[in-house]
This record gives C-alpha cells, sequence and structure tokens, in this order.
C-alpha cells in the first residue's frame, strides 16, 4: 500500500539473495574442484572426454533455459496455468521464496541453486583442470612422487593445494 515502509520487504528479499549466492557458491566450489581434479587425471579418457562436453554444455546454456530444462527434469508434473500461478503435483519441489523451516528451504531452494551453480561449474571447471594440469608437471611434483608419496597425497598435499591458488582468485570475484 502507499505509504508502506518497504525496509522489510527489501531485506527479506535481500536475505534470500545472499542464501542463493551462498549455496550455489558452495556447490560451484565443491564440483568444480572434483569435476577439474577428475578431468586432470583421466586426461583423454571416456570420464575426461564426457565430464569436460557436460562443464562446456552447462556452461554455454543459458542460466534461464537450464532452470527450465532444470525444473522439468526433476519435477516432470510441473505446469504453468495461464493465470501466471503455478501447479505441481507429485514432487517435493516447490516453486517461489521460502517460508520457514529447512525442509521447505530445500524444496523452494534447490532449483534456482542447482541452475545457478550448474553454469558456474561449467566455467571454473576448466580452470581448475588446467591449473592441476600445468601444477602436475612442476618438479616439486615429481620429487614428492620420488620420495614415495602415494598419487592421492601427491595431489592432496601438492598439486591441489597449489592449483586453488588461481582457482580462488579467480572465485572471489564472482562474490561481488
Amino acid at each position: 500500500s502507499p505509504g508502506a515502509p518497504i525496509g522489510p520487504w527489501v531485506w527479506r528479499a535481500a536475505q534470500i539473495t545472499f542464501e542463493l549466492v551462498g549455496s550455489a557458491l558452495l556447490l560451484v566450489i565443491i564440483g568444480s574442484v572434483v569435476i577439474g581434479t577428475i578431468t586432470a587425471q583421466r586426461r583423454r579418457f571416456h570420464a575426461d572426454f564426457t565430464l569436460r562436453s557436460l562443464a562446456y554444455l552447462g556452461a554455454s546454456v543459458p542460466t534461464f533455459l537450464l532452470g527450465d530444462l532444470v525444473l522439468h527434469a526433476l519435477n516432470p508434473h510441473f505446469t504453468e496455468r495461464v493465470g501466471g500461478g503455478f501447479t505441481s503435483t507429485g514432487s517435493w519441489l516447490a516453486v517461489g521464496p521460502p517460508t520457514g523451516g529447512l525442509e521447505n528451504w530445500f524444496q523452494h531452494m534447490t532449483l534456482p541453486v542447482v541452475t545457478l551453480a550448474l553454469s558456474f561449474i561449467g566455467i571454473y571447471s576448466r580452470y581448475v583442470r588446467s591449473s592441476i594440469m600445468s601444477t602436475l608437471g612442476q618438479p616439486y611434483v615429481t620429487v614428492a612422487r620420488g620420495k614415495g608419496l602415494s598419487e592421492r597425497q601427491v595431489l592432496v598435499r601438492h598439486v591441489l593445494r597449489n592449483s586453488l591458488i588461481p582457482f580462488t582468485s579467480l572465485l572471489s570475484l564472482e562474490i561481488g
């Protein structure tokens, strides 16, 4: 209504936005590191080709189209009514802002968080992959292998630790 304060509405919208971006950023970090590491370790294998193809696809598809595809993949019974309302039958997925509670939050935030994260995972997994591949050729990695460390120890202690520095600096630009 005219003259009503808008501060509470703006604060609630900002809170939902922070939750959305924070959750998506967490998924981006986990997904990018896992996919980038797998594709760097398994170069020229089927897993590398498949995951890189999916990463390119996720980065190239517009977010609104990706959201619609994810919506219909997670909830095939979803329909939009002509009056602007949404209906969904037989699914746990809900559309709209969360109203309260952890289960309700997951129902309402799953689709936007996954959609936003998939686009960025496609972009940042390529950065992680190239950084890991360049780090694998460094002399200290060869020395670590020569000392008898397992491939997993070399990857976690030496390669990932140094490869995630450029990834972190690039990802920090997305926070804004």
